[in-house]
């Protein structure tokens, strides 16, 4: 065993919160301003992996090293060395969070199989956890491997943190393994604070995207209509005719079975395109639509190489093999290249594999997942440098495995998927719409409620709404969907929308659409865009899906908002319905604009913190509400105050003080914690004035406002001149009013 050598003390701080690492490697996390201790780790091993080089098979760990400390300027460094292996050990901050991340350079040829990056003992209280989601550390932190399918755990008050490489590696050859982040309580809660650092880095996708789909209008699964030049024909033709007066669409989404099976996603099915695509792309492009195209991900439907390894006896690929990966991907950059395919639709994802005979990753199902995912994402990175515009949605697969969405189950207990994965992806799907298990008038009406229970447990896995696909409305008279027609057409349309993914999309038999039906959709076009709004939130509001209660959705921007509510039950139920948004005492005006599965025209009536409703059995209902006038006009306003910018408000004379309140572009609030680090300023320009800030000593939770009084002005009556200062690069609203 090789001397463990202490290291040197290291310290890395933002503006906020501080680490602080002695020399036994024991990891103090602190605020910056008041020295407050939030948590400490005090560490097991730094790292501990199993690996197999012939010679050696078993555990190594950090403490079997030896170890130098490298001196660096904002990064504390370690780099620990053994006979197999040198590790490079970092650790670095920004404004957001501390990460660590490791890079092992093998010294000989070996395997690594499995990977503890971070066994730490911690005083506070530990919750959550599980695959790809965050430990959750007192009210204090978050702690998380920055991928999807990493095992992150706890024992006791041991947090354990482990991947499953499966690499080997030749002498001088390096891996790197996931990043690990260390974030803090910014939000008021650890679930908004870890979401909103979701929503900072997730992958930039446009708003108001509107898609139409075709499965639906062709089921070759059950053996019913199959996809073919035509029929693509003869659904554009629909398309034309519904998009006369207005676009609907922007997107064509080509689903299932539009390939050749023996030629690897390489061509089309030439007995159902005996001239290729031709003809439909230039239709397409007639129309002012882009093309989207489906892919088996583990290319099941198929008929594969005889070299190609497989998950058992089932048709599928075992993604952790890299030439397997490769032949999906080759079809797809194919069909970017010949079609100008501008979104993939990636269903049957099963990147988990248990056949014991493959040396390509673990023979455990949860921890088989990261060979396969890490060859997908490299990858899909290649796609997006050759297409930086493309959009992916990630259909069936990418959830944690498939019960979870197969149905709803009120006792279920879990999170269903990663958020992790919007990282890389546009769009998460939340399971293929069926009847839920609560009774109801019709199936149409059973699989809202069933989205709406699938949509509540992704939220639970902290899933940004705009994230989360929930496979929009689909009418057509195929098994696929249950041969539903349109029943309940509109009111699937409504909860697309309230749901908050700012993406529009249907699928299936666009016939059965008539004028007043295409007439529905332009009307709902006022609803889509303000959800699209970058200043508008969406949030859960009432009861739970899952338990049959009145649930729905809140899309609410600073001054006016929608609410949608549904009651899955047969019977008749009320609410009484308080939002964050309604709060201080304002008039608020309410009024329904769609009941009954038509838009309404009613007016408003006032409303003060609270509405009342009553809805039907199996209603959908949409309500619009908005700031009634101030009681004194002039006396607030918002202003936008950008980046390293300043702003000057003018108060009255009469003024004697003034409140702010700050939020980002998401309406999300801003929490300052006090103190000169605090991103906004105010200074009152007026000549003899004193500015008096309230509760100048630190708040340790934050705070999303700040109250001033301004007294000692020489001339009463003259306008109080307050200028306010952005001390760092985001963007701010604020919300001001006189006192």
């Amino acid at each position: 065993m090789a001397e463990f050598e202490h290291c040197q003390a290291g310290e890395i701080r933002n503006r906020y919160y501080s680490l602080y690492m002695d020399e036994y490697g024991v990891k103090t996390f602190s605020r910056v301003k008041s020295g407050q201790v939030l948590f400490t780790l005090t560490p097991l091993y730094e790292f501990a992996l199993q690996v197999d080089s012939g010679e050696c098979k078993g555990m190594v760990t950090s403490e079997q090293c030896g170890k130098q400390f490298i001196q660096m300027n904002h990064c504390i460094r370690t780099v620990y060395r053994h006979e197999l292996f040198d590790m490079d050990v970092r650790y670095t901050i920004d404004d957001e969070a501390v990460y660590k991340t490791l890079r092992l350079t093998a010294g000989k040829r070996m395997t690594l199989l499995y990977a503890q990056t971070e066994v730490s003992r911690t005083e506070a209280v530990l919750r959550r956890g599980g695959e790809g989601q965050p430990i959750f550390v007192a009210d204090s932190a978050y702690i998380s491997i920055i991928f999807p399918a990493a095992q992150n755990y706890f024992d006791g008050n041991t947090v354990r943190l482990e991947q499953a490489p499966y690499i080997t590696l030749g002498p001088g050859e390096s891996f790197d393994f996931c990043k690990i982040i260390y974030g803090f309580n910014t939000e008021g809660t650890l679930e908004r604070s870890f979401s909103q650092y979701i929503i900072n880095h997730k992958k930039k996708t446009p708003a108001g995207l509107r898609i139409y789909g075709d499965w639906g209008a062709h089921d070759e699964l059950a053996g019913e209509a199959g996809l073919n030049e035509e029929l693509a024909l003869r659904l554009l033709e629909e398309l034309e005719g519904g998009n006369k007066q207005e676009r609907c669409f922007d997107y064509y989404l080509m689903d299932a079975f539009w390939f050749e099976a023996d030629d690897s996603y390489q061509s089309f099915k030439s007995e159902a395109w005996p001239n290729g695509p031709g003809r439909f792309k230039t239709r397409l492009k007639e129309l002012g639509m882009r093309f989207g195209l489906w892919f088996d991900v583990n290319m099941e439907k198929l008929i594969l190489p005889r070299d190609c390894v497989r998950q058992g006896d089932s048709g599928r690929s075992c993604l952790s093999y890299g030439k397997n990966c490769r032949l999906l991907f080759d079809g797809i950059r194919e069909q970017i290249r010949q079609c100008g395919c501008a979104m993939l639709k990636l269903d049957f994802a099963y990147f988990d594999c248990t056949c014991a005979g493959h040396a390509a990753h673990s023979p455990e199902r949860i921890r088989s997942k990261e060979p396969a995912i890490r060859n997908f994402l490299e990858e899909l990175l290649s796609l997006y440098k050759l297409n930086p515009e493309l959009l992916v949605l990630g259909y069936n697969g990418f959830t944690t495995d498939l019960e979870c969405i197969a149905s709803v189950d009120p006792n279920y207990k879990g999170y269903p998927i990663s958020p992790w994965w919007c990282l890389y992806l546009d769009y998460l799907y939340c399971g293929d719409p069926r009847p839920s298990e609560l009774p109801s008038e019709s199936i149409g009406s059973s699989m809202i409620c069933y989205t709406d229970c699938m949509i509540e447990r992704f939220s639970d896995s902290l899933m940004p709404y705009p994230a989360i696909d929930d496979h929009g409305t689909m009418i057509g008279n195929t098994n696929t969907i249950y041969y539903i027609g349109k029943d309940n057409f509109k009111d699937s349309w409504i909860m697309n929308i309230s749901r908050g993914g700012r993406k529009l999309h249907l699928y299936g038999a666009l016939e059965l659409l008539e004028k007043e039906d295409w007439e529905f959709i332009r009307e709902s076009g006022e609803f889509f865009d303000f959800t699209c709004r970058e200043d508008v939130r969406t949030a859960h509001v009432a009861g739970s899906a899952q338990k049959g209660e009145v649930y729905g959705y809140s899309n609410s921007g600073r001054d006016s908002g929608y609410l949608t509510l549904v009651n899955p039950g047969d019977a008749e139920s009320s609410v009484s319905l308080a939002m964050e948004e309604w709060e201080g005492g304002e008039e608020i005006l309410f009024r329904p604009c769609y009941r009954n599965t038509q838009f309404q025209n009613s007016g408003y009536e006032a409303i003060r913190g609270r509405a009342a409703i009553r809805l039907k059995p199996y209603e959908v209902a949409l309500y619009h509400w908005k700031r009634g006038k101030r009681k004194n006009p002039g006396k607030e306003g918002y202003a936008v105050l950008e980046g390293r910018a300043s702003l000057l408000l003018t108060l009255s004379g009469s003024c004697a003080g003034f409140s702010l309140s700050i939020t980002d572009e998401q309406a999300s609030p801003i929490r300052l914690f006090g103190g000169e680090e605090d991103p906004v300023r105010a200074e009152c320009l007026n000549e003899g004035a004193v500015l008096t800030k309230a509760f100048t000593n630190p708040i340790w939770s934050g705070c999303s406002w700040a109250a001033y009084t301004v007294a000692v002005c020489p001339d009463a009556n003259e306008a109080k001149r307050i200028m306010l200062h952005n001390r760092g690069e985001r963007c701010l609203f604020i919300r001001w009013h006189e006192e």
